[in-house]
């Protein structure tokens, strides 16, 4: 049976990924979540300290029906960062 992995208009899912320094740190679990069958309904949400020091991979998110970079400065802990994540978020759900 075959299934349908284009990215959706709409994603299903916001998935929230935080990091204090770069996508290195990030990329084994944006790989395994690219591996998944959903992958075209997830909307990735990156948070880190600035959209440049991520130094995100494009290549690897084209898969997800959308993704987004939230830029937070200075990071001062893991809740200011994951509540800037949500807020960003587009889907009705957040993980």
């Amino acid at each position: 049976m075959s299934q349908d992995v284009r990215p959706s208009a709409v994603p299903s899912l916001s998935v929230i990924v935080i990091t204090p320094d770069t996508y290195v740190t990030l990329r084994p679990i944006i790989l395994c979540l690219s591996r998944q069958t959903v992958r075209g309904q997830l909307e990735i949400v990156f948070v880190a300290p600035s959209v440049d020091d991520l130094g995100l991979d494009e290549t690897d998110v084209r898969s997800f029906a959308t993704h987004r970079v939230v830029a937070i400065g200075e990071f001062v802990s893991t809740s200011v960062a994951r509540a800037a994540g949500v807020r960003a978020a587009s889907a009705l759900l957040v993980a």
